[in-house]
């Protein structure tokens, strides 16, 4: 019979300290790790302890103490540290906060949104892909499939001309 693999965690001598039980697991990021228990996602401390229940179809990385995560609809919401929702699952695609900001997209045919998480004002845009911010811009994709790097305000600071662009990390981006 076929053994499925299980995930823990080592230190940097090698040695266990969050014996294998998942069948999947991530990083560590603000103390929380995501890992996949029965085909539910959800985060354990540096201990190996349960902090939020595996209750999601999908989650994602902490940043700003918050993440994205979604239940079994496949709609998107932001999560808090406590595993509360936030930004409600309501939004077809999200990305991660950055200056409590994040991207977001309704449906799949909608254009992207930037919405202020705390008041939950948001700036229409006419971009049909956001890669959310990093280093205050994001990569966004215009309606001739262009990318190019926008601004917090939603204002093109490199102009599209990109086939493809990443995000930017330590003032570089790969395009």
């Amino acid at each position: 019979h076929m053994v499925t693999a299980q995930y823990g965690f080592i230190n940097e001598k090698g040695k266990w300290v969050i014996t294998p039980q998942f069948s999947a697991a991530d990083q560590f990021s603000e103390g929380k790790a995501r890992v996949q228990k029965n085909g539910k996602w959800g985060y354990i401390n540096k201990k190996g302890a349960t902090i939020i229940e595996t209750q999601f179809s999908l989650c994602y990385n902490f940043s700003e103490g918050l993440a994205p995560a979604s239940l079994k609809n496949n709609l998107w919401g932001l999560i808090d540290s406590s595993g509360k929702f936030v930004l409600q699952p309501m939004y077809y695609n999200i990305t991660s906060a950055f200056a409590g900001v994040v991207c977001t997209q309704q449906n799949m045919t909608d254009k992207w949104e930037i919405l202020t998480i705390k008041n939950k004002t948001s700036i229409k845009t006419s971009f049909t892909r956001m890669n959310g911010f990093a280093d205050s811009l994001s990569a966004a994709r215009d309606t001739s499939n262009k990318w190019g790097f926008v601004d917090m305000s939603g204002r093109w600071v490199i102009p599209p001309s990109f086939t493809n662009a990443g995000s930017f990390s330590e003032g570089l981006a790969a395009v």
